[in-house]
């Protein structure tokens, strides 16, 4: 009975549309469905991307730096399902009597990938390695690397690879922004934007008063359905990164640029609905001193 409704739990997330990440520059613009954008242009695969073609004509690609969703989420239910045996209670596990099927998340992508023989996950060195028998063209690859990130929560979406390999500034080990909780009242009329499980959205934002640079929230990666990961950039006047956070902005966020301490330079302010908990932090430009990851859920934490 298990293995069936665990097939089914597996079969379901397949269905799912699949999700185009591409980034928003305009955060006014109406969310775009995928079905309705243009085809995607493609031109390189990203540096956490390996291709090379095998002796026997097949194909193998290795994704890089992976997250590790499913993997914590196989081991919760099977302590679940341990600690339920031995104690005859439900003890933390909401998904009842389940569990996950002993070649779980490697079944699932590999019905996510076109014409894939085989997929191997090791999470040690964190990769991903599809085998296939031909060569998959780009903005397929990209679609059903989406589609796998939306599902498990441990491939990056395609945005977030190519992001990974935009230039660092020459400041951006400089340590300039922390992260601290925000107890005290927010200013008024503010304009807050949302941060979409689908898609980047940005803002453009002072730095130190007389730079313009940039700020992006881009999904990394979703799983549990709705709740998803995000990583937060700070782009330079020449458009490198300048600054990255990817523990703090998770599940439902909302953001706004403000200055909060009226400094004369721009703050970010964000608040974070994670699962009935409301979170509420500043981002601060800092010169000093530097706290990217502190604050956010250490169980999440992922890093490049």
């Amino acid at each position: 009975m298990a293995a069936k409704v665990s097939q089914a739990i597996a079969l379901t997330s397949l269905i799912l549309p699949s999700v185009v990440a591409q980034e928003e520059d305009n955060p006014f613009t109406d969310f775009t469905p995928p079905e309705d954008k243009p085809p995607r242009v493609i031109k390189k695969l990203p540096d956490s991307i390996r291709h090379d073609e095998l002796p026997n004509g097949k194909h193998i690609y290795t994704v890089t730096r992976i997250y590790n969703a499913s993997e914590k989420s196989k081991a919760a239910i099977a302590k679940a399902n341990r600690e339920r045996e031995n104690t005859g209670r439900d003890i933390n596990n909401p998904f009842g009597d389940r569990d996950y099927l002993d070649d779980f998340p490697e079944s699932g992508y590999k019905s996510s990938m076109p014409d894939c023989e085989k997929v191997t996950i090791n999470f040690e060195y964190r990769t991903c390695t599809f085998i296939t028998t031909r060569e998959i063209a780009l903005p397929e690859l990209a679609d059903a690397i989406d589609h796998m990130a939306w599902n498990y929560g441990d491939l990056p979406y395609w945005n977030e690879l190519e992001a990974r390999d935009i230039a660092k500034s020459e400041h951006y080990h400089e340590q300039n922004f922390s992260v601290e909780p925000f107890e005290g009242e927010m200013p008024d009329k503010l304009a807050w934007f949302h941060a979409h499980g689908q898609q980047s959205v940005s803002s453009l934002i002072g730095l130190f008063g007389f730079r313009q640079g940039k700020l992006t929230i881009s999904p990394t990666t979703a799983h549990c359905m709705a709740h998803s990961c995000f990583a937060i950039r700070v782009f330079d006047w020449d458009g490198k990164v300048y600054w990255r956070d990817d523990s703090t902005a998770l599940a439902d966020i909302q953001f706004a640029v403000a200055d909060v301490d009226l400094d004369g330079d721009h703050d970010i302010l964000i608040k974070r609905y994670d699962h009935g908990e409301s979170d509420r932090f500043l981002i601060r430009q800092n010169m000093e001193t530097n706290s990217p990851g502190k604050i956010g859920s250490e169980n999440r934490t992922r890093t490049e």
